[in-house]
């Protein structure tokens, strides 16, 4: 074999690494060739991860989840528990993978550059891409268990070989392994913990298909297949990742889209909106809680009120009437290995019924998902407090201002919070930008709760299926229902979900506690309709959607959403009056009751034979607080409309 000097071409192929050669080609896949190496700690900058290189406006929501990277678990885990740990055992990372990606030429992507072969000193040189990078493989004159066809000629060859790359056209992009990556990478940028990995060589699997090296290729559709077919295949998988990578449910198609569309719309030139939805959180404990001040809510709340509520009550009928099913029946019972029709729901339907189902998410749930959760005020004051500092930031980042352009790059557009491992300056900005943000204070922290959401969702479920027969657009009914609320539920100072209130007591609060209940979660649902009893709330649902209906059909209108208001009121006074029930059963001995009341109660319960007398005390106990309750709830419904 060559001297190892000859390896090294000082020419424009100036990154070299040289280790074991082989291919992996299983006959149903693409030739897929390898090389086994290391690269030492102080070269790791010329590595980059899939995100590094991609432009973020040209990649979808789908590829953002799967380049997701843990930064606590980065700084936590394989830093703080493992790198620096006093632990004087063996330490090891497995390789990592690292795809040859080209980088981005002005040439059209039907240029099409073969590999260039030739054969020197028994070196076989085989050029890809217009100069981009050299496989040289040793040839061998004695049979060995490796081969290759060269000029339709099989050669031995030995296993060791190089890679000689043109870093102006490849990039070594990390496919496997990012964590690991991000941890050497963040030691090895800090001078205190640099010491403690500067002596490491990283074992890396550098790997490479012709097919994608044998043209101008777009880096985001060459990376995509391999890069989410390798990662899709983790095992542990938590927190919002349930929701999101699992592709046989509708609500996670319906998140996602919704993520998309967020991530597509710019609050400011150059920064999206999708901060505003929290999709990383990986402890599944915290999923259906906002991590994030600046957050309006999460993927698993919005996941799980379609799941449990909105698709999967057949009875209610929700996912067909939302939907409109009805319109594309037939296409739906044809298909190939049809679900039968009213078995629809989240998570059954064939392959063909899917797509049909899929085709109709965006106008018809997503849209209406937008209004609900970013229109009502409280919402809308969150996001313009967040954009407000987004410019600010943006302004002092064009200044130079220390830890600003880190933290909106490095933090808040990489979908984090601030770690330990993260420098002062940056920390710093966090705390400053957070304490910007208005919307979710004391007075609007109900409207950020599960339960609120989930209520609001399925309340919008119920009124766009309530009025199916005026056919409004989704994004209508929804926007018609907020402005609706806007007059009892949303305005500023206004008191009718608050605890406050004799009607929520018992049943939606206990105090100031937010009672967490099935009970409760129907409760919410029948106090927002219950609103629609309110003539100043029917008048501007009216006014919003006059020009969507006939005047015929805006008289009917008129009807349908009082008669709505009141079924929704008496079916939340019945919930009240249950749960008043009780709770004075179970804690009549601490309630201000009378007296003699008290006497009566202490009385009954101490004699087993009057259990019955005892049970119509509580409940005459109850009725008084439900006559109470239900005046409470009528004036306020009636004082909106004075």
């Amino acid at each position: 074999m060559d001297n190892l000097d000859s390896f090294y071409s000082g020419n424009i192929f100036s990154k070299e690494y040289y280790g074991v050669y082989g291919t992996f080609t299983p006959e149903s896949s693409e030739d897929l060739e390898y090389l086994m190496t290391n690269i030492p700690v102080s070269d790791l900058q010329s590595i980059k991860t899939a995100a590094d290189i991609t432009e973020f406006d040209n990649v979808t929501f789908e590829e953002i989840i799967q380049r997701d990277i843990d930064y606590k678990r980065v700084d936590d885990e394989l830093i703080a528990q493992y790198l620096e740990s006093s632990d004087k055992g063996v330490k090891f990372f497995p390789p990592l993978l690292i795809s040859l990606v080209p980088s981005k030429t002005d040439e059209p992507a039907a240029v099409v550059h073969q590999p260039v072969t030739t054969i020197e000193n028994n070196k076989l040189i085989i050029t890809f891409g217009k100069a981009s990078f050299q496989l040289h493989l040793n040839l061998s004159n004695n049979a060995t268990p490796h081969k290759i066809k060269v000029d339709d000629n099989v050669r031995y060859r030995i296993p060791f070989a190089a890679i000689k790359i043109n870093p102006d056209a490849v990039k070594l992009v990390v496919i496997d392994g990012q964590h690991r990556f991000e941890a050497l990478r963040r030691m090895a940028s800090n001078p205190v913990q640099r010491k403690h990995i500067e002596n490491i060589e990283v074992p890396v699997c550098i790997f490479f298909t012709r097919r994608d090296l044998s043209h101008n290729a777009s880096t985001n559709s060459d990376l995509r297949e391999l890069f989410v077919t390798i990662n899709s295949k983790q095992k542990d998988v938590s927190g919002h990742f349930i929701v999101l990578l699992d592709d046989k449910k509708l609500s996670s198609h319906i998140v996602r889209t919704l993520a998309n569309k967020w991530k597509r719309e710019e609050l400011i030139p150059g920064r999206c909106a999708l901060p505003l939805l929290e999709w990383n959180t990986r402890e599944s404990r915290s999923a259906y809680q906002r991590q994030k001040k600046y957050s309006v809510t999460t993927v698993s709340v919005i996941a799980d009120c379609i799941t449990k509520y909105l698709f999967s009550d057949s009875r209610k009928g929700y996912m067909h009437s939302l939907l409109q099913l009805t319109e594309i029946k037939d296409q739906l019972v044809g298909s190939k290995d049809a679900v039968g029709y009213d078995q629809l729901d989240n998570s059954t339907f064939s392959t063909e019924q899917f797509s049909l189902l899929k085709s109709r998410v965006e106008t018809r749930i997503v849209e209406p998902l937008d209004v609900l959760l970013r229109e009502p005020r409280p919402y809308k004051e969150l996001i313009a407090s967040f954009t407000k500092k987004l410019f600010d930031f943006t302004e002092q980042e064009q200044k130079g201002i220390v830890g600003i352009n880190y933290y909106l790059n490095e933090v808040l557009y990489k979908y984090r919070r601030c770690t330990k491992g993260d420098q002062q300056a940056p920390r710093d900005a966090e705390i400053e930008f957070e304490s910007a943000i208005k919307g979710d204070d004391l007075d609007d922290a109900i409207y950020f709760k599960l339960i609120f959401q989930q209520g609001l969702m399925r309340s919008w479920a119920e009124y766009a299926t309530s009025l199916s027969k005026y056919k409004l657009p989704a994004k209508i009914s929804a926007q018609s229902l907020i402005a609706g609320l806007e007059v009892l539920c949303f305005k500023k100072g206004a008191r009718f979900c608050e605890p406050s209130n004799l009607y929520t007591q018992a049943l939606i609060f206990e105090g100031q506690r937010i009672v967490q209940n099935e009970t409760s979660r129907k409760a919410w649902i029948h106090l927002l309709l219950a609103t629609l009893m309110s003539t100043n709330v029917r008048k501007e649902i009216a006014d919003f959607i006059q020009k969507n209906v006939t005047e015929i059909e805006l008289a009917s209108l008129e009807s349908t959403l009082l008669k709505l208001g009141e079924e929704n009121a008496d079916e939340y006074l019945e919930l009240y009056l249950e749960a008043a029930e009780g709770d004075i059963k179970r804690n009549w001995r601490y309630r201000d009751l009378s007296r003699e009341d008290m006497d009566q109660l202490i009385e009954l319960e101490a004699d087993a034979k009057k259990k019955i007398a005892f049970e119509e005390k509580i409940s005459a106990l109850a009725r008084i607080k439900f006559d109470e309750a239900s005046k409470s709830l009528y004036a306020a419904l009636s004082t909106a409309n004075t």
